[in-house]
């Protein structure tokens, strides 16, 4: 089961209210997830939330930040009913790309078989070209047998289509240059990070995978273009959910104790001093998250090589 908040779970009506805070805040506020929320209060709400008649693309978004972190996979046959084809402008196409995304990463495989036929209708919708960014990266999340075609075939004909003018067309020319730069940069870099992602998803032994995982929450797994940390974060807490915290703290104590001995380093680069300072201070937060504790010689390190300001999921801030 997930962890348990040291300072206990909000009321469910105080859950209420910071729930809608966290789904109505502006794009430039910096929402607070209510993490102290009851996983049983926080899956009610999500779901009352689908059943709205409408929902704004930053809605959605904040919906799968909440099934992400709470593990909400039950919520998914609600976020289906989202992919309606009902796309009459480019504006409308963020949400159900982040509804397929929700769906990819969490769904069954049904749902998932439902997403990647739904990513084939709007890599192909007439509206795609203004997005061709997004849903490069969108395929990240789809399943192991999507194919590279269903987005490849749509670019390939709006650069056939905008390279005769390129010489004597300032607009096309910028657009031609834009959408080459996706297919020869921004597309390896996804196709290797689903590829990176499946091999993780296939690996047998737990300890094992929990390692790599921890380690993609983390940070190590840094690639462009794919967020390996909130994938992390969320399989974790899938993990977590099956099992039991303590699992989790195992796992990332046994990661502090590799910072500790790269810490030592008398010649750290800069660099990589800042480096260790972040995945210093989220590893320990991660170990207090799941319910684990410090040795003496782990919690001197995890001082002097704190972070304060750092934005960490996995952690029972203050509020």
């Amino acid at each position: 089961m997930l962890p348990k908040p040291p300072e206990g779970y909000l009321s469910k009506d105080e859950a209420d209210v910071r729930l809608e805070q966290f789904l109505s805040a502006g794009k430039y506020d910096a929402p607070r997830l209510p993490k102290r929320a009851e996983p049983a209060h926080v899956d009610e709400f999500v779901r009352k939330v689908l059943d709205r008649k409408e929902l704004r693309p930053r809605d959605m978004a904040r919906v799968g930040e909440l099934m992400r972190f709470f593990d909400l996979r039950g919520c998914c046959g609600n976020v289906l009913k989202w992919l309606d084809r009902r796309e009459a402008k480019p504006e409308d196409l963020p949400k159900p790309m982040t509804a397929v995304a929700i769906l990819g990463d969490m769904g069954t495989d049904d749902q998932q078989a439902q997403a990647a036929k739904y990513y084939q209708h709007l890599a192909g919708h007439r509206f795609a070209e203004e997005h061709f960014g997004p849903l490069l990266d969108l395929f990240f999340h789809l399943p192991e047998s999507a194919s590279p075609k269903w987005i490849i075939e749509p670019l390939d004909r709006k650069l056939a289509a905008l390279e005769p003018d390129i010489e004597t067309n300032q607009d096309a020319a910028v657009a031609y240059y834009e959408l080459k730069d996706y297919k020869q940069a921004r597309w390896p870099a996804v196709e290797a990070a689903k590829k990176r992602r499946h091999e993780l998803l296939k690996t047998a032994d737990a300890n094992r995978r929990r390692q790599e995982l921890a380690r993609c929450y983390l940070g190590f797994e840094g690639r462009p273009y794919a967020d390996f940390e909130r994938w992390g974060m969320m399989m974790l807490q899938r993990d977590c959910a099956a099992t039991e915290p303590a699992h989790l703290a195992k796992v990332f104590l046994h990661e502090m104790n590799l910072l500790m001995s790269r810490g030592t380093r008398p010649d750290l680069p800069a660099h990589e001093a800042e480096d260790l300072r972040k995945y210093t201070t989220r590893c320990a937060r991660a170990i207090a998250f799941y319910l684990g504790k410090l040795d003496d010689k782990q919690a001197e390190f995890a001082a002097k090589h704190e972070n304060r300001d750092q934005d960490d999921v996995l952690y029972w801030d203050a509020v």
